[in-house]
C-alpha cells in the first residue's frame, strides 16, 4: 500500500501514464514506469501483472511467471494474473498446470471470458473435446457475441462428428462477423463430407472474396472443384498448394513445364504426393511422349518394375535420384 494519500495520487496518474504508453505500443516506457510503481509500492499487484504481460509478449515465460505468480500474492482477488500464469504455462508446453491455473482463475471469476475461453482451447488441445465443448457453451451463453468461442464450439462439435450442430454454430460465427472467412470453410468441410459439392464451392468462392490470398482456402477449393468434376477450375486452384504455410515445392533444379513445345525435349514426371497418386498419374507419359517428349517417370522404391511398363515411359528415376538431362519436370 501507498505510504501516504499524495503518494497514492503519484501511483494513479503513473499509472495512467502507463496505459497510454501501451495504448501507443510504447512498451519499452510502459515498463519503466511500472517499474517505477514498484519502487513505491513493491506490492502493487497491477504493476506486477502489467509487467508479467510485458516479459511474456517478449518471450520470458520464467520472468513473466514469477511475476504473475507475485502479482497473485499480492492480490488473490484478480482473476487476471492466474489466466496469466496459465497463459505462460501454455506457452511453455505444461497443458495440465495450464488447465489448473485456467480453473483456478474461474474459481475467482466464475465468468472470466478469456479463462473460460482458454480452458476450452487447452482442453481442445488434450482431445477432451466434451469438455472443451461444454466450456465453449457456457462461454456463448455468457457472452452470446464471443465470435472466436462460437465458431470453435462448432469445430469442436464437427470433430466430435456432431455435423448437424456443427452447421448451425458455423452459421452462427458467420452471421457474427461476415467478414471472416474461417466460419465458410467450416461450412465447406460439413458440405463436401455431405457430398453436397456445390454448395461447398459456393462457401469457399465467397470466403475467397472476404480473404484473396488465403492458400488454405483455395486449396480446399480446388478439392471442391475436382471432386464436383469441374477439373479445369480445379487444377488451376490446385496450383495454390504450395503456398500453403509449411509446405514447399521440391527443389528439383529444374524448370516447370509450362507448356513449352516438347519436340526434342526430356521431361521429368516427378513425385508429388503417395503411391497410389504415382500410379494414376503414370499414364500422362503417353500424351507427353506423343507430344514428343523423352520421358522419365520418378517413382518410389518398390514400384520400377510396374511403372517401367507404362506407354510413353523412357526411363524410371528412383526416388531422390538427382536428375541433370532433362529439360522439364511436372
Amino acid at each position: 500500500m501507498p505510504n501516504n494519500p499524495d503518494e497514492g495520487e503519484i501511483v494513479e496518474g503513473l499509472l495512467a501514464d502507463a496505459e497510454a504508453a501501451l495504448a501507443g505500443a510504447a512498451t519499452a516506457k510502459a515498463a519503466a514506469i511500472y517499474r517505477g510503481i514498484l519502487t513505491l509500492n513493491p506490492d502493487h499487484a497491477v504493476a506486477l501483472h502489467q509487467l508479467g504481460a510485458i516479459a511474456m509478449n517478449r518471450g520470458d515465460t520464467s520472468t513473466a511467471l514469477q511475476l504473475f505468480r507475485d502479482a497473485i500474492r499480492c492480490d488473490p482477488t484478480d482473476p487476471d494474473p492466474y489466466h496469466g500464469v496459465g497463459t505462460t504455462l501454455r506457452v511453455m508446453g505444461q497443458i495440465d498446470e495450464a488447465i489448473l491455473a485456467m480453473e483456478a482463475a474461474l474459481s475467482v471469476d466464475p465468468n472470466h471470458a478469456p479463462a473460460l475461453f482458454d480452458r476450452a482451447l487447452l482442453l481442445q488441445q488434450r482431445g477432451d473435446l466434451t469438455g472443451a465443448a461444454e466450456m465453449y457453451r457456457r462461454l456463448a451463453e455468457r457472452y452470446p457475441n464471443h465470435f472466436e468461442a462460437v465458431l470453435n464450439r462448432g469445430a469442436v462439435l464437427f470433430r466430435q462428428d456432431n455435423l448437424v450442430a456443427a452447421e448451425r454454430w458455423f452459421h452462427e460465427a458467420a452471421r457474427m462477423d461476415g467478414l471472416d472467412p474461417r466460419p465458410l470453410i467450416n461450412l465447406a468441410m460439413i458440405y463436401r463430407v455431405w457430398g453436397a459439392l456445390p454448395e461447398a464451392v459456393a462457401c469457399l468462392e465467397h470466403a475467397l472474396t472476404l480473404a484473396p490470398d488465403r492458400a488454405e482456402t483455395h486449396w480446399n477449393l480446388a478439392n471442391a472443384l475436382l471432386a464436383n468434376g469441374d477439373f479445369v477450375r480445379g487444377f488451376a486452384e490446385y496450383e495454390w498448394r504450395f503456398r500453403r504455410p509449411g509446405v514447399a515445392e521440391r527443389a528439383l533444379l529444374l524448370p516447370r513445364w509450362r507448356g513449352e513445345s516438347l519436340v526434342g525435349k526430356t521431361i521429368l514426371l516427378s513425385l508429388e504426393q503417395g503411391l497410389g497418386d504415382t500410379i494414376h498419374f503414370a499414364r500422362f507419359a503417353a500424351p507427353l511422349a506423343a507430344a514428343g517428349a523423352c520421358v522419365l517417370l520418378e517413382c518410389y522404391p518398390g514400384l520400377e518394375r510396374l511403372l517401367a511398363t507404362v506407354s510413353g515411359v523412357s526411363r524410371i528415376v528412383k526416388w531422390g535420384e538427382r536428375v541433370t538431362d532433362a529439360d522439364f519436370t511436372v
